[in-house]
Parts: C-alpha cells; structure tokens; sequence
C-alpha cells in the first residue's frame, strides 16, 4: 500500500493547485473533494466493492460499452487486478487530505510574492518552484509521513475488499497480523509482528526527517 502515498500525494497537489485558482463554482468543487475522506471506510469499501463487482459493476459496464474490453474482468478476484483495484480504492480515499492540507497552505502564501514574480517575469513553473515549494515543505513532511504510517495500518480497506485474497494478493501485514492473532490464536507471533511493525514505522518516521532536514539545509 506504500505505492499510493505518492501517487495520492502527486493527485492532491494537483487538484490543491486547481482548487486554489479562481475558477468559476470553486466552492463547489472544493467540498465534492472532501467527501472520499468524509465517508467512513466500511461505505467506501462497498461503494468500491459495488463499482468494481465484475458482473454488475459499473465500471466493468462502463468499459465494455467504450469497447475497452470485450469481457468483464474480475477486478477483485484476480491478479494483479485485485491489488491495483485495492490501491486505487486507498488512494481515493487519502487524497482528499492530501488536498485540505496543500489548499490551506497555497492560501498562506502571501499575494505580494507572487505578484512580485510575475512583474520580475518568473514564469507559473519559476513561481511554483521557488515559492510555493519552499511553503509547503513542512506541510509535504507531515503528509507524506502520517501516510505512510497510515498505509502501514490499512486494514479495513484491504478486508473489506477481498478479505486478503486472491490467494495472498492483497494480503496486507494488518490483515495478517488479524489473522494470525485472532482467527489462529497465535499471540505471541501476532505480538511479535506487530512489533516489527512498529520498527518498521519508527525506521519510516527517521527516514522522512532526515530527507527534512537535508531538504532544508539544501535551501
């Protein structure tokens, strides 16, 4: 699931920049973003589960009517469907943050530094770089770490889902660490992997501050 901390972080930024424009109902359009986030996971799971059902889902109709595909595909029973099914599904629910948090920073920067910019002749990539960057470079650290621990976490997703199948496709470490513990009633390797777990998220929180601490000191 590490895989849709950048993709979902990459998708934010991108909509947070959208967003942050004055297009026309850009109100509107910020308040549809929230409600992937809003929704509790049990409902996205079954929206997912009802859009990607092979037989009546949505998007297996939508496909074969472009002429896409000639059969259904059986997004969450087979490989390597049922992984990137789980992973699209994960990413549509951590990127409205993603988006909260960039908007709100984009909106700190202060007009002046980017109308001054402008009248130096910077261009929107010079603009973007050189001081939207420097801006959101805490809020980026706090995002991609809380992300990454979060994906460590992910286990009503990946459940609800396809319950860890096909086979052990999608059969992430918290479900593994469920099963283990509380369908196999081995406690003490369900206490040893969650300790692993934890090393494993004090070794991914060391690794965001360092590359932090060695961006801004590039800076």
């Amino acid at each position: 699931m590490s895989s849709s901390v950048g993709f979902s972080f990459t998708i934010g930024l991108i909509v947070a920049l959208a967003l942050n424009t004055k297009i026309r109902f850009v109100s509107f359009f910020r308040a549809i973003t929230l409600l992937p986030w809003a929704m509790p996971i049990v409902v996205s799971a079954f929206i997912w589960r009802w859009i990607l059902d092979s037989e009546a889902g949505i998007l297996n109709d939508l496909l074969l009517r472009l002429g896409v595909i000639r059969r259904p595909i059986v997004w969450l029973g087979s490989d390597p469907w049922a992984m990137i099914s789980v992973i699209a599904s994960d990413i549509w629910i951590r990127t409205p943050l993603m988006v909260i948090v960039l908007l709100a920073t984009l909106q700190t920067i202060p007009e002046e530094y980017l109308e001054a910019a402008m009248i130096d002749g910077a261009n929107a990539w010079q603009r973007f770089r050189h001081i939207m960057v420097p801006f959101m470079l805490p809020s980026a650290f706090f995002l991609l770490l809380i992300s990454s621990i979060f994906a460590f976490r992910t286990f009503a997703l990946g459940f609800l889902l396809t319950g860890g199948g096909p086979g052990h496709d999608t059969y992430l470490l918290v479900i593994h660490m469920y099963d283990t513990t509380y369908k196999f009633f081995e406690i003490g390797r369900g206490a040893a992997l969650s300790m692993a777990m934890f090393f494993a998220i004090v070794l991914i929180t060391i690794f965001w501050t360092l590359i932090f601490r060695s961006t801004l000191r590039e800076r």
